[in-house]
């Protein structure tokens, strides 16, 4: 769904969008590429994907760094969208080089600690007892 999200807006960026739209467009898809490409696409994306779809997927660990690369991913990209939208210049001439102020930085941590938190009281409420469930006796159907 992100991956749909994601280019889906690039593409609409880039050919519908307004002219501070495209700048976004041509700084991401310029010189924040690789960053991008690295921080959401494999970490975020790539590397949950194939730890959850092959026999890797079975393995508590992997669930573990697959949740953690899906949250790095989704920060990442919130990073680089407020990271391009500060490079933008009001004239468009050129791009600027972003500074990230402390309340910035005080503001991601806090609702990261407080996604963490939200995660970890879902947790809390799910009932993971397995022993409660039905086991199947052999010759039943599956």
């Amino acid at each position: 769904m992100a991956v749909v999200t994601w280019f889906g807006w690039m593409w609409w960026i880039r050919r519908l969008g307004t002219l501070p739209d495209q700048q976004l467009a041509a700084l991401v898809s310029g010189p924040y590429r690789q960053a991008i490409v690295w921080h959401w696409e494999i970490i975020g994306l790539i590397l949950p994907l194939v730890l959850l779809a092959t026999p890797l997927g079975g393995h508590e660990l992997s669930r573990w760094v697959a949740g953690v690369g899906i949250l790095w991913g989704s920060y990442a990209i919130r990073y680089f969208v407020v990271v391009g939208g500060q490079s933008l210049s009001r004239s468009g001439a050129g791009y600027l080089k972003p500074v990230i102020e402390p309340d910035v930085i005080w503001y991601s941590g806090f609702s990261f600690l407080f996604l963490i938190g939200l995660l970890a009281l879902l947790m809390l409420l799910m009932n993971y007892n397995l022993d409660d469930r039905p086991s199947l006796k052999e010759g039943e159907a599956k």
